[in-house]
C-alpha cells in the first residue's frame, strides 16, 4: 500500500515538473520571438533610414543640376535666343559637372522638353526627331501647375534610353511667368537599387 501511494506520488510529481517545464519552455521560445522580431523590427527601421537618406541625397543632386540649368534656359528663353542647340549646350555642362562627382550611374540623360511636351534636346545632343513626353506625369504636372518648383515622376522605361527610369523635373517661365517647357533628369532604377543595396 505505501509502495502505490508513493508512486502516485511520484507520478503526481513528474506530472506536476513536466507542467512546469512545459510554461517555462513556451514562455523562453516567446521571449526569443520577441526579442528575434525587435531585433528585425529596429533592423528594418534602420534600413529604411538609410535608403530614405540616400534617395534623398540622390535626389538633391538631380535637383541642382537642373538647378544650375533653369537659369540659363529662362535667360535664352527672355533673350528669344534658345535653340535645340543652345539646349544641349546648356545641358551637357550642367550634367558633366555634376556627373564628375557621382561614379554609381544613378544619373543619366538630362532632357530639354519644349512647351507642346516634345523632347527637343538631351545631354548626350538634338532629339531627331524630337520625341513626344507629352503624356508623362511629370510634364502634365508642371504645365498644370507651372509655380511649382519641381515634380517627380512614375517609373517609366525611358523612350531615349529605353532604361527604367524616373525623372525630377522643373518648369522653364519667361519673363512673364509663362510655361515654356520643362528639364528634367532621369535617375536610372536598376541603379539607384544597386546604389542601395551596397550601402545596406
Amino acid at each position: 500500500m505505501p509502495a502505490q501511494k508513493i508512486r502516485k506520488q511520484y507520478i503526481s510529481l513528474f506530472l506536476l515538473l513536466s507542467a512546469l517545464m512545459g510554461v517555462v519552455s513556451i514562455f523562453v521560445l516567446y521571449e526569443n520571438y520577441s526579442l528575434y522580431r525587435n531585433a528585425q523590427k529596429e533592423e528594418l527601421v534602420r534600413e529604411a533610414y538609410i535608403s530614405n537618406s540616400l534617395l534623398e541625397a540622390v535626389l538633391g543632386d538631380a535637383a541642382k543640376i537642373l538647378d544650375v540649368a533653369q537659369p540659363k534656359f529662362e535667360a535664352e528663353i527672355n533673350a528669344d535666343a534658345l535653340t535645340d542647340e543652345s539646349a544641349y549646350r546648356i545641358l551637357n555642362a550642367s550634367h558633366a559637372a555634376f556627373s564628375a562627382l557621382q561614379s554609381n550611374g544613378v544619373f543619366q540623360l538630362s532632357v530639354y522638353i519644349d512647351e507642346h511636351g516634345m523632347a527637343r534636346a538631351t545631354s548626350n545632343g538634338l532629339e531627331k526627331p524630337p520625341l513626344d513626353l507629352s503624356n508623362r506625369l511629370y510634364f502634365k504636372t508642371l504645365k498644370e501647375n507651372p509655380k511649382l518648383t519641381y515634380a517627380i515622376g512614375n517609373l517609366v522605361l525611358a523612350k531615349t534610353t529605353g532604361l527604367l527610369t524616373f525623372h525630377i523635373a522643373k518648369p522653364l517661365l519667361d519673363k512673364t511667368g509663362k510655361f515654356r517647357g520643362i528639364i528634367t533628369q532621369q535617375v536610372a532604377a536598376d541603379e539607384l537599387a544597386a546604389h542601395l543595396a551596397n550601402s545596406l
